[in-house]
């Protein structure tokens, strides 16, 4: 499968706009998002109040809004030299939220673009692409970024009296170095190629998950599925491949566990390229399974015969958290 690196994890700052009167000179921190790339924060019940959020070197996260009111300027300056693809899902609870993209040219003006603090006049939809509005779950979303600057994204919460019950946001982004080669020159079976030696041993040790086990089914995403993981845009492009665990490595993340008590293995769902064809082998055995965490979703990294794997596992040199 395709080699993803993941990159280390720095600072989050938050800085609150509040009535028109700015924090300038100074970036606020505090203490639930400083030094984190999820951020966690409230608003009162104030539609004007604005805050602005600016993650650094992160090329994944979150954001938690409780208590939803206004709006959120989310500045995203991920680890990425080149070219790069953010992509991010919206859920929207007890309230209509709108995303929209800030065009580059305006990132230069102040951020308080609903009280029209700016030295000159500007209009939301001026400065604005909207990019999605949802009052449930949206749908993968994705943007292009340009090496070494950031995406800014403008959240903004539309409250009417149709909705009953607190307001929260959440929405959780990824990033993706783009391929440096013209897109026409590109190999679209790329990612579902075997890993290198090279690529193993660093998905062995830099992958969110690694386990030991066998497939047992493979279905479309979306097809049948009950745990209500929203995957139905994801139809004809994701497969869900179902693994039973012999021997649980690594994970960051509960991507496998027992679903009832009396299941003796643990099991679990990766997501894997639809037209890579994933399937149970043929020829039986156990696989060794590596992948990361993109969007909530468990995705395929690496994943060779166990046979395979020990051939070089004595090269590999990690130790886990």
């Amino acid at each position: 499968m395709a080699l993803w690196r993941g990159w280390a994890v720095w600072g989050l700052w938050v800085v609150m706009v509040w009535q028109g009167t700015s924090i300038r000179g100074c970036w606020a921190q505090l203490d639930t998002c400083s030094g984190q790339c999820d951020c966690k924060l409230s608003s009162n019940e104030d539609e004007r109040a604005i805050f602005n959020v600016r993650t650094s070197m992160c090329n994944a996260g979150s954001l938690q809004w409780s208590s939803a009111y206004g709006a959120i300027r989310l500045e995203v300056q991920p680890f990425q030299p080149n070219d790069y693809r953010l992509c991010f899902v919206l859920h929207s609870h007890h309230t209509l939220t709108q995303v929209s993209l800030e065009e580059p040219r305006f990132h230069h003006l102040p951020r308080n673009y609903r009280l029209q603090t700016s030295e000159e006049p500007l209009r939301m939809s001026s400065g604005m692409r909207p990019l999605v509005s949802t009052d449930g779950r949206s749908g993968e979303v994705c943007v292009r970024g340009k090496g070494r600057e950031p995406v800014l994204l403008f959240v903004e919460v539309q409250r009417s009296h149709e909705f009953s019950g607190i307001p929260s946001v959440s929405l959780q982004y990824d990033v993706e170095p783009l391929p440096q080669l013209d897109a026409a020159l590109l190999d679209p079976m790329e990612e579902c190629r075997p890993c290198t030696q090279e690529e193993l041993l660093d998905a062995y040790c830099t992958s969110d998950f690694v386990a030991v086990g066998s497939i047992s089914q493979t279905r479309p995403a979306g097809d049948g599925d009950s745990d209500g993981d929203g995957d139905d845009d994801q139809q004809g492009l994701v497969t869900h491949v179902e693994v039973a665990v012999a021997q649980l490595v690594h994970q960051n993340f509960p991507v496998f566990r027992r679903r009832r008590r009396e299941d003796p293995h643990l099991t679990g769902v990766i997501h894997a390229p639809a037209r890579c064809g994933v399937r149970p082998a043929s020829k039986g055995g156990h696989l060794l399974f590596t992948g990361r965490m993109r969007l909530g979703k468990a995705k395929l990294r690496c994943a060779p015969y166990l046979e395979d794997w020990l051939k070089v596992a004595q090269l590999a040199e990690c130790v886990y958290d």
